[in-house]
């Protein structure tokens, strides 16, 4: 992961705990080897969390255009 990158967070605990439905930004790296600091959307709260349960989160405009060409 890099600083600034735009992630998904799984959830943990609650009714959905394996479910993907939090985002936030990396903003350092923590102490240990597979530790991030992430500013979590919405709240804005900062959380270490560890790189099992962070994806990254890779916007429409930087996937490739595959449609065919035009004629």
């Amino acid at each position: 992961m890099d600083i600034g990158q735009a992630v998904f967070c799984q959830n943990q605990t609650g009714n959905y705990p394996k479910r993907w439905s939090k985002t936030g930004v990396v903003i350092e790296k923590g102490a240990g080897p597979r530790q991030y600091w992430v500013r979590m959307d919405g709240s804005r709260r900062v959380c270490l969390i560890n790189r099992k349960f962070l994806r990254k989160m890779t916007a429409v405009a930087d996937m490739p255009d595959i449609s065919p060409d035009p004629i």
